[in-house]
């Protein structure tokens, strides 16, 4: 069997959205220093299309007890953020990952395998534990986690699990993604920080794959480094914080790379872009999305799904992309669907799913 079934989708997002307006204020208070960066930050808020998003910290705001306030030079710790991550990511991701399992009708005991991913926080014993006993599966679980690797990591981790359920007819994978991108909120005034500060959002993602008859399956994914691309997009641990690199050749890069890379992988399983129905490309950004769907001449609206979870969600790095998918499935889009995403490295990650 080439592949493996996708048996079931969950997602979640920590409390109630907040709009753009609220972001920006925020924003406003703990960087600006002048009308005239106040003019430039909206700029940047408004252009990033991002309406409404979530965060682990809007509690905060509502009871008047802000995580980040202008007390601190550099903001809270990194040592700060991760107790904080470590409080939150498990129960965000153990809704995603219910959600999953319900909507698969698969039973605890018969996951085999779990794999985590994450790239915003750093804590051991991890969510997965967490998710071993809350959910709960067998302690005999097989399980690994795919750290730092961006925003395409869970479509790595489900290329990993295909593999799995490929190799032994009994496996049942449980793959489940958490990002707490709002807790690495940075306060100097530079074009990356602005940036990732107006994009970036909380949010979890979970999928079950396995052998059992699905209306989804999920083949044999790709992925490529772009060469000397090395600097494009960065991830780094900070003292106060992880800090975001994204450089504006980004779009470029992927406008140059990305249709042969995609011809050759989908020739594997002899179709081509325009026998593509649709497509769950990772939202990164408005110029990241003109970028893929200028270079593989889409149609108008073809990556409508994407655009609205950049705007009602933001990007929630890895596991955005199961929320654009399950937007599609809620249209009825048509089938075969590749999901894309894009990462350090410069990485591009691609996946057919039938």
């Amino acid at each position: 069997m080439k592949g493996a079934g996708i048996l079931g989708i969950g997602t979640a997002l920590p409390g109630k959205p907040f709009t753009r307006e609220l972001a920006l204020a925020h924003a406003r208070e703990l960087t600006c220093k002048s009308p005239r960066q106040e003019k430039i930050l909206a700029e940047v808020y408004r252009r990033t299309s991002v309406e409404t998003r979530s965060s682990v910290l809007a509690k905060d705001y509502e009871h008047k007890k802000p995580f980040f306030t202008n007390a601190q030079s550099g903001g809270p710790s990194t040592k700060l953020r991760m107790e904080r991550y470590a409080s939150e990511a498990p129960g965000l991701a153990l809704i995603a990952a219910t959600q999953a399992l319900d909507s698969s009708g698969v039973d605890r005991v018969n996951i085999t395998h779990l794999i985590t991913v994450s790239c915003t926080g750093f804590v051991a014993p991890g969510f997965d534990i967490a998710l071993i006993q809350d959910l709960p599966l067998r302690p005999t679980v097989s399980r690994a986690h795919l750290g730092f690797m961006g925003c395409h990591g869970i479509i790595s981790a489900i290329k990993f699990g295909s593999d799995i359920v490929a190799s032994d007819a009994n496996a049942v994978v449980l793959v489940c993604a958490a990002e707490l991108c709002s807790l690495h909120f940075q306060y100097e005034w530079s074009s990356n920080n602005l940036l990732a500060n107006a994009l970036f959002s909380d949010g979890a993602g979970a999928v079950v794959l396995g052998r059992a008859p699905a209306h989804w399956r999920a083949l044999p994914g790709a992925s490529t480094i772009v060469p000397d691309s090395i600097a494009a997009i960065r991830w780094n641990v900070g003292d106060h914080g992880f800090e975001m690199t994204l450089d504006s050749a980004v779009p470029d890069i992927i406008e140059r790379e990305l249709p042969a890379f995609l011809t050759e992988y989908l020739a594997r399983h002899s179709l081509s872009i325009d026998e593509i129905g649709s497509w769950a490309v990772h939202p990164g950004g408005p110029r990241i999305l003109d970028a893929v769907e200028s270079c593989l001449k889409l149609p108008e609206l073809t990556l409508q799904a994407s655009r609205d979870v950049l705007a009602k969600h933001g990007n929630m790095s890895s596991p955005t992309v199961l929320f654009v998918f399950e937007e599609l499935m809620r249209t009825n889009a048509p089938m075969p669907c590749v999901f894309l995403g894009f990462g350090p490295g410069l990485a591009i990650e691609a996946l057919l799913v039938l």
